[in-house]
């Protein structure tokens, strides 16, 4: 039976928790994700054990440092499904700094506009 044979698809690491540094992540990790599962249809391997979880992909230290601040427990009682959805909290705040420059613009018009009415 021939095996197959694969270059590692590497999961992308989480180094920080900025919202700039979080989209980008997510961008990885799903472009990531879409590699794995093409992966595992070709060559019948199970997905669950092939893939890193979320949690393996941050930086250690910034995993303890995000369990305790952002979740106020401890890393052995945090679940997968727990950071995911911290994760997408923090990616559906939009903070002034992060939007794009159309939107600055139709803010700004918006401003001036109602000033003079």
């Amino acid at each position: 039976m021939p095996v197959p044979i694969f270059t590692p698809i590497l999961p992308p690491k989480l180094r920080s928790i900025s919202h700039m540094e979080l989209v980008k992540w997510d961008t990885r990790r799903r472009e990531y994700e879409a590699k794995m599962r093409a992966r595992c249809r070709s060559s019948g391997e199970d997905y669950n054990l092939v893939t890193q979880n979320v949690k393996e992909s941050f930086d250690v230290e910034l995993l303890e440092s995000f369990c305790s601040l952002r979740l106020r427990k401890d890393v052995a009682d945090i679940t997968e499904g727990q950071i995911i959805a911290e994760i997408k909290a923090l990616l559906a705040k939009v903070k002034n700094d992060n939007l794009s420059s159309k939107s600055c613009s139709t803010r700004s018009w918006l401003w001036t506009w109602q000033r003079q009415t």
